[in-house]
């Protein structure tokens, strides 16, 4: 099955500043594309394939491979517990590179119910505690769950990063 994620970064005033495209397939790793809102002479959106998933959204501290839930196609994937998140039971969820870039492992909190992610920590390299990731809100878009907004702490920087998805 493929899926394709589309999502806009804008400035305050509403004007869009940039779009991302994510498309996912289930034998090839994420495709993932940016625009700057430009056309050509002929009308039709000039579009750039990026090639590193670790390009930085919107001077944010989120990567669009965070958007991409890249690491859940990294391929060692492993459950390292069961325990209570928010009062929910959850996996917690190892996922690691052959060859690491940025993360050398990111830990996922996923609930047992929904299967769906409620919180994540992106380690370095040297195994250190990045970012840590949340759901900030949940709703429902043709009878699924989606992530409504996601919140960022990045450890290094002492910086906080926001995403709000609207409809």
């Amino acid at each position: 099955m493929t899926w394709t994620n589309v999502f806009q970064i804008a400035e305050l005033n509403g004007r869009v500043r940039n779009e991302y495209l994510i498309v996912r397939r289930p034998d090839r790793p994420n495709e993932y594309y940016r625009t700057y809102g430009q056309v050509d002479a002929k009308g039709r959106t000039l579009i750039e394939k990026l090639n590193d998933p670790f390009v930085t959204i919107g001077g944010s501290g989120f990567m669009v491979g965070d958007m991409g839930f890249e690491f859940l196609f990294w391929p060692s994937q492993v459950v390292t517990k069961h325990t209570l998140k928010s009062g929910r039971k959850a996996y917690v969820l190892e996922s690691k590179q052959k060859e690491p870039q940025v993360y050398s492992k990111i830990l996922t909190w996923i609930d047992k119910k929904t299967l769906g992610p409620m919180k994540a920590e992106a380690y370095d390299l040297n195994g250190r505690l990045l970012k840590r990731f949340s759901v900030g809100g949940i709703r429902e878009i043709q009878g699924q769950k989606v992530v409504s907004r996601f919140d960022m702490d990045d450890r290094k920087t002492g910086s906080f990063s926001r995403i709000e998805f609207k409809e």
